[in-house]
């Protein structure tokens, strides 16, 4: 599991540099957002390899501390407040190139 989030996490790095060279149109606030959501992506990707770790190796074999994580460590507790919030960039995200479409007759300029 952890060669496949290291593994996404290299693709992302790849979109993003990908991004920041090819995409001269967009504003330096586009592309800060963007960093933004970079960011974001890889503190969830390094929280999951954290809870991943305390499932299979701190807590391996104890079963009743396993169950109960949930309620006992924090990473658990900020999961749902980092997928929300790179829910919520991505959709801005997209709202605003189909923002950007609608306003302009070209598409072909936008994608």
């Amino acid at each position: 599991m952890q060669t496949y989030i290291l593994g996404a996490w290299g693709v992302l790095c790849a979109q993003f540099a990908n991004y920041m060279t090819l995409i001269k149109r967009d504003s330096i606030w586009m592309k800060f957002f963007v960093a933004g959501h970079a960011l974001l992506t890889t503190l969830k990707s390094l929280q999951s390899l954290m809870i991943m770790w305390i499932q299979n190796v701190t807590l391996f074999g104890d079963l009743e501390a396993g169950s109960n994580i949930w309620h006992k460590h924090w990473a658990w507790r900020v999961a749902l407040i980092l997928e929300a919030t790179t829910a919520f960039y991505v959709q801005m995200f997209f709202c605003r190139r189909l923002w950007l479409i609608r306003c302009s007759g070209d598409i072909s300029e936008h994608i």
